[in-house]
């Protein structure tokens, strides 16, 4: 049987607008972009708006890398995005694979030791 590719839609990260500086943004963006013109053509002003739409979220309301285990940074998450532009070149991919593992263990040394002074238990 052939598998299905489903294409997963970005989430959003709507909390940003909870703040008042970025509410403030996005609200003047809109009201920039969305200015009634003579056309009376609702079709015309119906893509206006989904374009002012699509442009704010991409720009304001872009969603963070999702960290999947406790011990992944963003320093982690930048160096896989690197060695992920780099797939056709074996020695640098492997290079950056070295120093990804690398920084992951430290992380994680550093994340458990931290744990167990507060908890008073030690880790595996």
């Amino acid at each position: 049987m052939k598998k299905v590719n489903t294409k997963m839609t970005p989430n959003y990260d709507l909390q940003r607008l909870k703040t008042p500086a970025i509410e403030e943004a996005v609200a003047i963006l809109l009201n920039n972009n969305i200015q009634p013109n003579e056309n009376n053509n609702v079709d015309m002003e119906l893509n206006k708006l989904k374009q002012g739409v699509e442009t704010l979220k991409k720009e304001i309301l872009n969603p963070d890398k999702i960290k999947r285990k406790y011990w992944i940074t963003t320093e982690i998450l930048n160096l896989m995005e690197e060695k992920r532009q780099n797939k056709g070149n074996p020695t640098e991919y492997k290079r950056i694979q070295c120093i990804i593992k690398n920084v992951a263990r430290s992380d994680t040394i550093k994340i458990c030791t931290m744990t167990s002074m507060f908890t008073g238990k030690s880790e595996k």
